[in-house]
């Protein structure tokens, strides 16, 4: 209390000074400066009581705000740690042109009682098996419940012996808006080390990343380092705020998934393993947008940026330059860059199969049309290991690297060569684009394995392939010379 008082006197004095220090200033008829007619111990002597007054304060109430502050994050770590686990992976690389084991981890925070773990997906990914340590060190198997790529958000659950009790799990701060300089902790295993917490603010609450992002990004200087994926942001009361994802390295710059879209992307995972969403196949800009220097007229829309062929926008009539105003009868307005996510979601979330009414305004005039949103077909996960080429290679989706499905929407395309194997030593490369194998065209990935099991029926003498392939948008012949083996490989090294 004595510390309250002294406070509270210093402020009265404070209030006091600066009053007299305004009369003085209103006499002379300005507020904005001081006048040279005003007493010369006012023009000296008020400023310096005030800012003393200020020092004093900051002193007085100083002594016991750190003390506190340091108590609030105190608080906040014991209340999220225990719900914080280290995340240990057991899954298959290919991108060495080959299917090789490989170690990774990650972080996750127990949001339930029963014992289901939010994560990021690309810590699940191509994962085999995962081992979750708890915070008191005990360690239990968990299934993949299901993961979301374009989200980047997985959902785990332990799989706990019968009669378990009840397990201690974080809460998501509900209705929570953050603001630009609201402390906030990062906390999860990086590098491996766990049970680790790092202290920061957030930058920038909604801040907009790339063209296709289904929410604005949590920017934070807490850091975020390989291992935190999956881990929580939180509040100083211990809340989440977000799903730690991705750090720049060395650049103090991180981002974390919003709470609120982390929250309905797991409960649609938990019910249905998935996420199923629809397209229309449009490349939606902001009506502002800065970055391409592109400028629309009104403030009511979106605006169509591209429109694939024969996507069920096109055969609606869509047009790059159309503004869509509505889908649905639900309002599209993305006036900035961060305005997008909300209207892509919308989008997404419309019925496949099911037409939907569309407004669109084109050189002035509004214009009715009607399309019938088709599922989603998301990224493709699908890979093939092709040891006797000594290459790897993946379906083409939806969602892959933009150059690949820009020159083939389908099809199979090289992830990786061994190095020295008969791809490489053939001049195949990763990103090649897999036209045909021995005469026949490759338009999926199950045209490839077909294709690869066909060669395995070729005696040793007769091992050699045309393959045909499209690199960088250049089409090329090269002969793929499979008759060495793993083994003799091995043996010249």
């Amino acid at each position: 209390m004595a510390t309250k008082s002294a406070g509270m006197s210093f402020i009265i004095h404070f209030r006091k000074a600066n009053s007299q220090f305004h009369s003085a200033q209103r006499a002379s008829g300005s507020r904005t400066a001081i006048s040279r007619r005003a007493p010369a111990d006012m023009i000296y002597h008020m400023p310096v009581l005030a800012i003393l007054s200020c020092l004093l304060l900051a002193t007085a109430a100083g002594a016991a705000e750190p003390a506190d502050f340091q108590e609030r994050i105190h608080r906040a770590q014991s209340a999220i740690l225990p719900q914080v686990v280290y995340v240990h992976v057991v899954g298959e690389d290919y991108e060495g042109g080959e299917a090789k084991r490989a170690l990774w981890s990650g972080s996750g925070v127990i949001i339930s009682s029963d014992g289901y773990i939010a994560t990021n997906h690309h810590v699940l990914y191509r994962a085999q098996r995962v081992r979750v340590m708890l915070s008191d060190r005990r360690a239990f198997e968990a299934e993949i419940v299901g993961s979301d790529e374009e989200t980047d958000l997985g959902l785990l659950r332990l799989k706990l012996p019968p009669g378990s009790p009840a397990l201690p799990f974080a809460s998501f701060a509900e209705g929570r808006n953050l603001s630009a300089g609201e402390f906030v902790l990062a906390v999860g295993s990086p590098f491996g080390l766990a049970s680790s917490v790092s202290f920061g603010i957030v930058n920038n609450p909604a801040q907009s990343l790339g063209d296709d992002g289904l929410y604005n990004w949590i920017q934070t200087d807490a850091a975020i380092n390989h291992g935190n994926s999956g881990g929580p942001l939180v509040d100083l009361e211990g809340r989440i705020v977000g799903i730690d994802t991705l750090g720049i390295g060395g650049s103090g710059i991180g981002f974390a998934i919003p709470a609120q879209q982390a929250r309905e992307v797991l409960t649609r995972i938990q019910a249905a393993g998935r996420v199923e969403r629809s397209t229309l196949g449009l490349t939606l800009q902001a009506l502002r947008d800065f970055g391409r220097e592109s400028y629309a007229p009104g403030e009511r829309g979106v605006l169509i940026g591209g429109v694939e062929p024969d996507s069920p926008g096109a055969r609606a009539g869509l047009a790059p330059g159309d503004i869509l105003l509505s889908a649905g009868g639900r309002p599209l307005d993305a006036l900035y860059a961060s305005d997008l996510p909300a209207v892509r979601r919308l989008l997404v979330d419309l019925p496949a199969g099911r037409p939907v009414r569309l407004e669109t305004l084109r050189e002035g005039r509004t214009v009715p049309l009607t399309a019938v949103p088709k599922r989603h077909a998301g990224p493709a996960d699908a890979v093939f290991d092709a040891p006797e080429w000594m290459l790897t290679a993946q379906e083409i989706g939806e969602e892959d690297d933009t150059v690949i499905h820009f020159f083939r929407p389908r099809g199979a395309w090289i992830l990786g060569v061994s190095p020295d194997g008969n791809a490489a030593r053939s001049g195949l490369e990763p990103y090649d684009i897999l036209l045909e194998v021995d005469g026949r065209e490759v338009l999926s990935l199950e045209d490839l394995r077909q294709a690869y099991r066909r060669s395995l029926e070729r005696g040793p003498a007769k091992r050699l392939l045309l393959v045909s392939v499209l690199r960088r948008g250049r089409p090329l012949k090269l002969a793929l010379d499979y008759s060495r083996s793993r083994s003799a490989r091995e043996e010249e090294r």
